[in-house]
């Protein structure tokens, strides 16, 4: 159950392998302040350590880094298919105007409905594929 113990008189430099060993895939990303909220590396151990008995199991671990990940996706933008009636028809209206953003998100979104219905792969959606 101890999936890690910080050595008493260690200087940390395991948590912190840790710690970045798990920001690597959010920075490749893009997100940098994965784990640093102005948190002391001390502090984070603390804040993980549920129990505070001075070590980190793999459970108070997992929830820690599902708990950064929710927070990640939350902060993303809705799909088409997440957007209230009005958001979706302000993204629409938006989606006219060539090269721009809520166009990207159209165009990404059509595209995964037209793969959905290709299923032979061929480019092409025959009308036997929508029977």
């Amino acid at each position: 159950k101890q999936w890690y113990q910080r050595r008493v008189h260690g200087d940390g430099s395991e948590f912190d392998g840790m710690i970045e060993a798990a920001a690597a895939l959010p920075r490749k990303f893009g997100e940098n302040s994965w784990w640093d909220d102005g948190q002391k590396r001390e502090d984070l151990f603390k804040s993980i350590d549920d129990n505070n008995d001075g070590a980190i199991s793999f459970d108070e671990w997992l929830a820690f880094v599902l708990a950064r990940y929710k927070a990640l996706v939350a902060a993303l933008p809705k799909t088409p298919e997440e957007l209230e009636k009005d958001a979706f028809v302000s993204l629409c209206k938006d989606a006219q105007t060539p090269g721009s953003d809520a166009a990207k998100t159209m165009y990404f979104f059509h595209w995964k409905s037209f793969q959905a219905a290709d299923a032979d792969r061929d480019g092409k959606v025959s009308e036997e594929s929508l029977i």
